[in-house]
């Protein structure tokens, strides 16, 4: 199991486990709340603003912006593919014209545009969980909190699976570059069955393998075993700062319940949408 921890002396270190959690919980309801590209865009600088207040590597650091390129032109393709041709929407043109198949409208490209920093927030927020707090910071949080050890360890496990899964991408892709596949293609049917499937399977079948070889670590070392009567040499406590963080992340929340989807529904990728026949006209 990998874990891309940092060790610094920053204020974001420093913050307890609880504290950060709640943060990436907050994130997350905030691109369930809204779809507005311009608000998330917003939201995501922020997220990339605490990689630099954490005094993270710039190669760790470029290293996420790899994730979001690579994940790009799928969700580009797939957005502006089947968003369709809603009643009332601007329509722009077709993908195949001489068959009217794929209508590209604004409203299609602006809900993508959102959909698609959705993924830069949700990735940003969560990868930085794994540089600036140690795996046994999960723990001991857990287990402070009275949580079932099962599932303290497997929530620990899960985070630490962003990065083994992020290096394993592209270990397969320069194995898969070195057996001479091609990745530069623009035919839809290529890159499903020449790109897709051969990145896919091999990346399902090593995360298989590395859940055995993962249960089999944790049974040899007496996983299981006296769990709720364990001590930890190191005890970590919630400070003041930790309150307040917490305080502000819940105020974020249930705004963003009342303001956004669930409430008053503001946010909406429409707002973009207008502002910009605004400023056409």
């Amino acid at each position: 199991m990998s874990w891309d921890y940092i060790p610094r002396d920053t204020f974001v270190h420093r913050m307890h486990p609880l504290t950060k959690l709640m943060y990436a919980f907050t994130m997350m309801m905030l691109i369930i709340s809204f779809d507005d590209p311009l608000l998330l865009f917003v939201v995501w600088m922020i997220s990339i603003s605490l990689y630099v207040l954490a005094k993270l590597p710039r190669k760790n650091i470029f290293g996420v912006f790899k994730i979001f390129i690579a994940m790009t032109p799928l969700y580009l393709i797939f957005g502006f593919l089947f968003y369709g041709r809603p009643p009332g929407s601007s329509f722009l043109f077709y993908v195949v014209p001489m068959y009217e198949w794929f209508p590209v409208t604004l409203e299609g490209i602006v809900w993508t545009m959102g959909a698609l920093l959705k993924l830069y927030v949700l990735v940003s927020s969560i990868r930085i969980l794994t540089f600036v707090t140690p795996i046994t910071s999960f723990i001991r949080a857990g287990a402070k909190l009275k949580m079932p050890p099962f599932v303290t360890i497997a929530f620990s496990i899960g985070l630490a699976g962003v990065p083994v899964a992020t290096s394993q991408y592209y270990a397969i892709r320069d194995a898969q570059r070195a057996r001479g596949l091609k990745f530069e293609t623009r035919n839809p049917k290529k890159l499903i069955f020449n790109v897709l499937i051969p990145m896919l399977l091999p990346q399902i079948i090593c995360s298989m393998r590395r859940s055995i070889d993962m249960a089999k670590a944790l049974e040899a070392r007496g996983f299981g075993y006296g769990m709720r009567k364990r001590t930890y040499m190191r005890e970590i406590d919630l400070r003041l700062s930790d309150y307040l963080f917490l305080t502000a992340f819940t105020i974020v929340v249930l705004l963003s319940i009342f303001i956004g989807s669930w409430g008053f529904g503001y946010g909406s990728y429409k707002f973009t949408v207008n502002l910009i026949k605004s400023m056409v006209r």
